[in-house]
């Protein structure tokens, strides 16, 4: 048995066993394993015999700690607006499914979209209870450093023949089975990174995120992912506009040098391709994005043909060819498309409510966290900046891709309710302590007047 499978057994051992005393340790071991994919990692040949289920196993010790630590979880509210809509969206899902026809074929070998959301949903709703105070953010946001610099560095050693077209293929977990989602899951990353950067206190911090960004970077290269540079064009846009003032003059200079990083990694296959992005009017559009807008028009006739709960969930492969008879058994390439025409108007809204509901969430935490003391508003607002960033930059991928059922973009949906609990007991906090300091003050007063 190599190092590495050493290490992952390890590793896995004890996210289990500490999960039963914390479960937000079995909560991002289940995160970690679904970003790095052991199982399609070639040091897992030694385990695959076992058969093991590690995220189920992960996912149940942590909600088995939950019940039993409930009593130490600070949430408040049961249920905020953002997981009403998720329960919602997860609702629509499966009505939608039991009114449409039964998706075949494709799901054979995986997940159907209703159970893929019902365990999602799950999820998210063991970690908005449990990742609800700053400390415990500010390791989920470690974690998100650390997967990042795990699966560039995968990416960087990754033999020829993963390149399919000279394009990075099947690094990390499941979600990532294509360049495309690896590319904008990266990219949302960086900003994640970039914000952590700026709230490092410590040298070896600094250059350890410095480290996952340059490889974060080189990974998104790799790709050759034209939706990822559209994430992050956007995700800069987002981080200018919405960051605090006082960010700013630095997140300017933090982008030019990671513009001046990208120059120096860049190959001439990546500067080709990410040029047909944008094409002028005149010039004639590579085959790849002609034939997304077809499939686009496609997937808009499939919407009026129903309206109301689409095609169902999963069937937008079965029906397309109906729609545009060129492109049969085609993706939509678009999750705005893909989710209207599965899912209908009803899908689309609920989906559009929870993108805007966490940007407002995002909004308020920057905003107000102006109320703490510096060292504790820092926090709070560089780790909005970077899971708003991260968010739009992966939903601008998501233009050019599919991610309706894509667990990483139902992370950065649910963790601006994670954010909006640590607000809120952060205020506590600083209340509490705030009597504490009063009341030994009048407790020194009475004793110097008693002397």
């Amino acid at each position: 048995m190599g190092l590495r499978t050493l290490l992952f057994a390890s590793l896995f051992a004890f996210a289990l066993l500490g999960a039963l005393y914390n479960p937000l340790v079995g909560l991002i071991g289940y995160m970690g394993h679904y970003c790095i994919g052991p199982e399609r990692q070639w040091w897992h040949a030694p385990l695959s015999g076992y058969n093991m289920r590690y995220s189920f196993l992960l996912a149940i010790v942590s909600a088995f700690s939950i019940l039993i630590n409930r009593s130490k979880l600070a949430y408040g509210q049961l249920l905020v607006k953002q997981e009403w809509l998720v329960w919602t969206f997860l609702e629509v899902v499966w009505l939608a499914a039991i009114t449409s026809s039964v998706s075949v074929g494709r799901y054979s070998t995986v997940d159907h979209p209703t159970m893929k959301m019902l365990k999602i949903s799950f999820f998210l709703l063991m970690l908005s209870h449990v990742a609800t105070d700053r400390k415990k953010l500010k390791i989920v946001t470690w974690s998100f450093v650390i997967f990042a610099l795990i699966l560039g560095m995968q990416a960087y050693e990754v033999p020829l023949r993963a390149f399919s077209h000279g394009r990075l293929e099947s690094v990390g977990g499941a979600d990532f089975g294509d360049a495309n989602r690896f590319g904008g899951f990266m990219a949302g990353m960086l900003f994640i990174i970039g914000c952590q950067f700026l709230n490092c206190r410590r040298f070896w911090e600094r250059a350890l995120v410095f480290l996952a960004g340059g490889f974060a970077a080189n990974a998104i290269i790799l790709t050759r992912c034209r939706g990822a540079m559209l994430g992050l064009a956007v995700g800069m846009l987002v981080a200018l506009t919405f960051s605090a003032p006082r960010y700013r003059k630095i997140i300017v200079i933090g982008l030019i040098t990671a513009g001046l990083g990208f120059a120096h990694l860049s190959d001439e296959a990546f500067v080709e391709r990410s040029s047909t992005i944008v094409v002028d009017a005149g010039e004639e559009r590579d085959a790849s994005a002609s034939s997304r807008l077809e499939i686009w028009e496609g997937g808009l006739k499939m919407l009026m043909a129903h309206p109301l709960l689409g095609v169902g969930p999963g069937n937008f492969y079965q029906n397309i060819g109906n729609y545009q008879p060129l492109h049969p058994g085609r993706d939509a390439h678009n999750t705005l498309v893909r989710c209207a025409g599965e899912l209908g108007l009803v899908g689309l809204s609920i989906f559009i409510w929870l993108v805007f509901n966490a940007f407002l969430v995002l909004r308020k935490c920057i905003r107000d966290a102006s109320i703490f003391p510096p060292e504790v508003e820092k926090d709070f607002q560089l780790m909005s900046m970077g899971y708003m960033a991260a968010l739009f930059a992966i939903l601008a991928y998501g233009m050019t891709g599919t991610l309706v059922y894509t667990e990483y973009l139902w992370w950065l949906l649910i963790i601006p309710v994670c954010l909006q609990r640590a607000f809120d007991n952060e205020i506590e906090a600083q209340r509490l302590l705030s009597a504490t300091s009063d009341t030994l003050g009048e407790d020194n007063v009475r004793g110097r007047l008693d002397v």
